[in-house]
């Protein structure tokens, strides 16, 4: 079935454009053809005069070609010539405009000027009971929807299936957020490099779930859940971009609990809206902003706090006052009833980090809209290293001075148009290699230890997080195996150069840092690049001895280093071209490397959650290399939990703890919500026994330390 991207929030009010729609999804022609992507409002160019021009709808097939289309309801609209040349030059700009971006790519060229495939412009219109009159246009005019409907079936050559990846990559963004690495050719230097070329490629070539989320504007409110790695950074950085373009004059906020995301952001941000408008994107319009922000950049809390007349409290006077200053910074600027709405569109990242009081704090500053309010948040239940608990909106927002829920997803969702989801989970992993996060998964939990630490509430849970019950009853006491399908870690480069984990319980913290040294060394002889690799610690009693000791020895050795903890007094940038970054893992969250390196494992307490989800959080960072030491005997016990995770993979084995003895993860699922998704999971299995292939499946559904030991 030709599935529809809906990028724009008037949709629900076009009624013209949604008849189309439909009737194009269950034409015949299209009921089979899997290659069918339908777009609405989208995309949006500009031209040199920096005006905006999009289509109504367009149609992209790899059998029946690419169309763009104007609609016109002859019942609102007094069609004169003048009108209709005024909407085919626009129609025609438009196609112009999409053919310059097409034209760049050598995939798609027959000849220097002359694509493999046409671009036909279409005005279709409806309602007129009586006969147009036309001058000369560059656009075909149809007047009935059967007309509409011959004309979009008429079967052509099969374009094949590079040229139709290519294009779907250049009208949905990859190419855009894809860096330009350029693998060395002569080896065996650029063999990493080439390695990583491919790795970054693949991981910005979203699949359709992700395309379809980031790309589909949904009123109201909108949850995104998903691993670290399946793409929700990138997916809030297309909607608020996608939202800057389609509404300018919008206030739009996107905010973040780790410092370090925000130049990703930004960056994420700007690739995608240049991609589309050739220009940066206007800042005083759309912030990026740090949840509190500090006296060198402000953040959501203290403008929010300095817009309702209000000092700011700082962290210091918050800690006197609670264990969790910056909740109850938020808490208090809440109870104070002197917040005012400020921005239209509020996304959130890294939702799971945020006190509720944050929550309440955004709910304020957003405008009403038209459903609940219009906020977007993205939310890792596994990532959180304090919490253990997935909070239903209702809990993060608060309710009224009725006692109502100021939000609720399921509340909002009898209202949003049909077929648009506003709980979203992404249970594929682009980020990680499959042997890294089944074997970060199994640390993170404990289940190679003596004692499961943590574990997800149910079987239902596991499924959301991408994997597969496969022998055994999710009961407690009975032996399960999980496994993860490589469906849902797709970017792999296993068996490629050298070993992609692998790990060194040193005598020493001398004989440590030595072999991290030549580790590194090792890797930038082979083509990645400083800037690729991550060094992250531990050890959080000895961090700045760590840290400081890596950074000289591999000063010595010519390789620069971007030492986030060198000084406490100033907040440089994350990444810093030709330097290897050395972190701590709270800095690290959000961000991600090629190569990572996770250090001083000895003094991580893995006999408690908190614990075991830094070493989660740590490994999850890396894209393709993870390298793991410590000194002594608890390194080597980790170390042996790691090897047995290895020799496990892609299964989880184990037994099912009993709740009461341990942190149990909740995730919150409305009954709706969890029923759509097992009736959506059944109907994937039986289509997979029938030998359908995962594209056309996706197709037919909608939808801290031990004592100081470094010397």
């Amino acid at each position: 079935m030709a599935r529809a991207v809906i990028s724009s929030l008037r949709y629900s009010s076009d009624a013209l454009s949604k008849s189309i729609i439909e009737a194009l999804q269950a034409a015949g022609p299209f009921q089979d053809d899997d290659t069918s992507v339908i777009y609405y409002d989208y995309p949006i160019y500009s031209d040199y005069d920096k005006s905006l021009y999009k289509p109504d709808i367009c149609l992209w097939s790899a059998n029946h070609g690419f169309f763009v289309i104007k609609n016109c309801d002859s019942v609102l609209i007094d069609l004169s010539a003048t009108v209709l040349g005024q909407f085919d030059v626009e129609l025609s700009d438009f196609a112009s405009l999409l053919y310059s971006r097409f034209v760049k790519s050598r995939i798609l060229r027959k000849s220097i000027q002359v694509l493999k495939f046409e671009i036909t412009p279409i005005i279709y219109v409806n309602g007129s009971a009586k006969e147009i009159s036309s001058p000369e246009l560059n656009s075909k005019l149809v007047t009935s929807q059967e007309s509409l409907l011959q004309l979009l079936t008429v079967e052509t050559e099969s374009v094949g299936v590079e040229v139709y990846n290519e294009v779907r990559s250049i009208i949905e963004g990859a190419k855009a957020l894809a860096p330009a690495v350029k693998p060395a050719s002569a080896p065996p230097l650029g063999r990493a490099a080439a390695i990583i070329a491919k790795l970054e490629q693949d991981i910005h070539n979203f699949d359709v779930t992700q395309r379809q989320v980031a790309l589909s504007l949904v009123p109201g409110p909108h949850r995104i859940r998903g691993l670290a790695g399946s793409g929700k950074t990138i997916v809030i950085a297309i909607k608020a971009a996608l939202l800057h373009l389609s509404e300018p004059e919008k206030k739009i906020l996107v905010t973040f609990f780790t410092r370090s995301l925000r130049d990703t952001l930004k960056t994420l941000i700007t690739k995608f809206y240049r991609h589309m408008r050739d220009e940066d994107p206007d800042w005083t319009q759309i912030h990026v902003k740090h949840g509190w922000g500090n006296s060198r950049a402000g953040g959501v809390y203290s403008e929010a706090s300095a817009r309702s007349g209000q000092m700011p409290m700082s962290l210091r006077d918050a800690r006197r006052k609670s264990n969790d200053p910056f909740g109850y910074a938020c808490g208090e600027l809440v109870k104070s009833d002197r917040v005012k709405p400020f921005y239209d569109y509020v996304f959130i990242d890294e939702g799971q980090d945020f006190p509720n009081s944050f929550y309440e704090l955004c709910y304020l500053i957003t405008q009403p809209a038209e459903i609940e309010k219009n906020i977007v948040w993205a939310y890792d239940e596994l990532q959180n290293i304090l919490n253990i608990k997935m909070r239903s909106a209702e809990t993060l927002f608060g309710a009224d001075a009725s006692g109502r829920p100021r939000l609720s997803l399921e509340r909002a969702s009898t209202k949003i148009p049909a077929g648009q989801v506003n709980d979203t989970v992404l249970t594929k992993c682009y980020r990680n290699q499959l042997e890294v996060l089944v074997t970060a998964h199994a640390m993170g939990f404990g289940i190679y230890s003596k004692q499961i630490v943590q574990m997800l509430e149910d079987e239902a849970h596991w499924s959301a997080v991408g994997y597969e019950l496969i022998e055994g009853k999710y009961e407690i006491g009975r032996n399960v195996v999980l496994r993860r399908p490589a469906k849902n870690s797709p970017v792999s480069i296993s068996g490629e150069l050298f070993p992609l984990i692998s790990s060194f319980a040193a005598d020493d913290f001398s004989s440590e840092i030595d072999w991290v040294i030549n580790e590194i060394k090792t890797l930038i002889n082979e083509g990645v690049q400083p800037h690729a690799i991550m060094v992250i610690t531990l050890d959080d009693r000895n961090a700045k001895t760590y840290l400081a000791r890596i950074s000289n020895r591999l000063g010595e050795s010519g390789v620069a280093t971007n030492n986030l903890l060198a000084d406490p007094y100033s907040d440089p940038p994350f990444w810093m071209s030709s330097m290897v970054t050395l972190s701590t893992v709270y800095r690290a969250k959000g961000n991600e490397a090629a190569a990572v390196f996770v250090v001083g494992v000895d003094a991580v307490e893995m006999s408690v959650r908190r614990g075991r989800n830094k070493v989660f959080t740590a490994f999850t960072r890396s894209k393709a290399w993870l390298r793991i030491s410590g000194v002594g005997p608890f390194a080597n016990k980790l170390i042996g939990e790691v090897d047995e995770a290895l020799s496990r993979v892609p299964n989880l084995e184990f037994e099912v703890p009993d709740r009461t003895k341990v942190d149990m993860i909740q995730h919150d699922i409305s009954r709706r919500t969890e029923k759509i998704k097992r009736v959506r999971s059944q109907y994937l299995d039986q289509l997979d026994q029938l030998g359908i292939s995962e594209g056309e499946i996706a197709e037919y559904v909608e939808g801290g330390g031990r004592g100081s030991k470094k010397v």
